[in-house]
């Protein structure tokens, strides 16, 4: 008995080394870091440097029949100013990227024709395509900067689809 139990063990052990002795590796993937070293007042926190902003949907009957028709869908977001050091006194921020001039959006590149996103400071003033914000005060350490988003037509005829526009944004600090 003693003799049977001490084989089987044996043999347990030795299937499970050879399982181990037998595992392959195989190529999972890559994973890319990515960071940036800065000497500004502050740092935008990594939660709002890039981030997506969904305007959800509208129906295409909210453009009516005219160009500059605004979605009446104001989408809040936000910008986080972190660690920030006293230094400066405010902060003013520029929104760039494709824009339709003539109603102060950007221009989407979604499959959606005649639609444009435009941006708003926390006043509820439409902020122009690389015109810079108001200034804020900044305190020291944490600052929250609020915005808000919503969809112009920007031509008399809107079609449906999505609406896609991206905007870069740089701080002037003073």
């Amino acid at each position: 008995m003693k003799k049977t139990f001490f084989i089987s063990t044996i043999a347990a052990l030795t299937m499970g080394f050879t399982t181990v002795a037998n595992a392959a590796a195989v190529n999972g993937g890559t994973i890319n870091f990515v960071g940036k070293v800065v000497d500004a007042a502050c740092v935008v926190s990594t939660d709002t440097a890039n981030q997506t902003v969904d305007l959800g949907q509208v129906k295409v009957s909210a453009f009516g029949a005219k160009a500059g028709t605004k979605a009446q869908n104001l989408t809040p977001f936000e910008l986080v100013l972190e660690q920030c050091d006293g230094k400066s006194a405010t902060a003013a921020i520029t929104f760039t990227g494709v824009q339709n001039a003539t109603y102060n959006a950007l221009t989407s590149t979604g499959t959606a024709s005649g639609v444009g996103v435009y941006i708003m400071d926390n006043d509820g003033s439409v902020l122009a395509v690389g015109t810079a914000s108001k200034p804020v005060a900044l305190k020291a350490e944490s600052n929250v900067l609020p915005f808000m988003a919503d969809m112009i037509s920007v031509s008399d005829a809107v079609t449906v689809g999505s609406v896609e526009a991206t905007a870069n944004f740089t701080i002037t600090y003073a």
